[in-house]
C-alpha cells in the first residue's frame, strides 16, 4: 500500500509540544495571581514610604523609589514572559496574534510609564502629561488591536466585541489627572471629584450592569423554581 500517514501533530512545519496547551492554561492564571500579589506588595511599600508626608514633599523626600517599585518590576517581568509565551505558542490566527502583540506592547509601555514616574520623582519639575505619554500610547495600541480583532471576528464574537474601543478607565484617568496636576485651564479650577469622572462613570456602569443582571436573572430563577415545584407536585 500507500505511505503511512504522519503521526498526529507532525504535519508540515514544526510540531508544538503536547504540553503547550496545559502550560498556557497554567501561565495565564499564575501571571494574574502574581500580578495581584505584587500590586498589593507595592501598595504596602508605597504606604510605608510616604506615610506622614505632604504631597509636595514626596519628590525630594530621599525615598529609594527603585526599591518601592520593585514588586511592579517583578509583575512586569511576569507579564512580559506571558506575552512572549503567547507569541511563541499561541494560535497562528490574526485575532490571536493581535491579542499577543497587544499584551506585549502594553507591558512594554507599562514599564516605560514606571520609568517615567521614577524620573519625575527624582526631578524638581516636569510635565505629568509627558510622564503619562506611555499610557496614551497604550490606549492607541488597544484601540488599534480592538479594530483588528473585530475585523477578523466571527459573527458571535463580533456581537460582544463592540462594547468598548479598548479604552479603559485608567487611560481616561491618565488624561484628566495629568491635566489637573499640570494646571491645564479647563481642569485647574475643577475639584478632584469632577476630575475623577472616568472612575465614577466606570463604577456607575458596573452598578447598572449588576442591577440589570439581577432584574433579568431573578425573575427567571423564580419562574424556574416555580416550574420545578409544580412538576414535583404533579408527580
Amino acid at each position: 500500500g500507500g505511505a503511512a500517514p504522519p503521526p498526529q501533530g507532525q504535519g508540515p512545519g514544526p510540531a508544538l509540544p503536547r504540553r503547550v496547551p496545559s502550560v498556557m492554561m497554567v501561565m495565564g492564571p499564575l501571571s494574574m495571581l502574581t500580578g495581584w500579589v505584587m500590586l498589593v506588595a507595592f501598595l504596602l511599600l508605597l504606604g510605608a514610604a510616604v506615610d506622614g508626608m505632604k504631597p509636595e514633599e514626596i519628590p525630594n523626600s530621599g525615598v529609594r523609589w527603585g526599591s518601592v517599585f520593585a514588586p511592579l518590576w517583578i509583575r512586569d517581568l511576569g507579564g512580559l514572559s506571558f506575552a512572549l509565551h503567547l507569541l511563541r505558542f499561541g494560535s497562528s490566527g490574526t485575532r490571536a496574534r493581535a491579542t499577543a502583540a497587544e499584551v506585549l506592547l502594553n507591558v512594554l509601555l507599562a514599564i516605560a510609564f514606571k520609568a517615567a514616574v521614577l524620573w519625575r520623582l527624582g526631578a524638581s519639575s516636569g510635565s505629568i502629561r509627558l510622564v503619562c505619554l506611555p499610557l496614551y500610547l497604550s490606549m492607541a495600541v488597544s484601540v488599534v488591536a480592538h479594530f483588528v480583532k473585530a475585523a477578523t471576528a466571527t459573527p458571535d464574537q463580533r456581537a460582544t466585541s463592540n462594547a468598548c474601543l479598548g479604552i479603559s478607565p485608567t487611560h481616561l484617568l491618565a488624561i484628566t489627572v495629568a491635566c489637573k496636576l499640570d494646571h491645564v485651564a479647563s481642569y485647574e479650577a475643577s475639584s478632584w471629584m469632577a476630575t475623577l469622572w472616568p472612575l465614577w462613570l466606570y463604577i456607575g456602569g458596573l452598578g447598572m450592569g449588576v442591577m440589570v443582571l439581577t432584574c433579568c436573572v431573578t425573575p427567571f430563577l423564580l419562574c424556574l423554581s416555580s416550574t420545578d415545584r409544580r412538576s414535583a407536585s404533579e408527580r
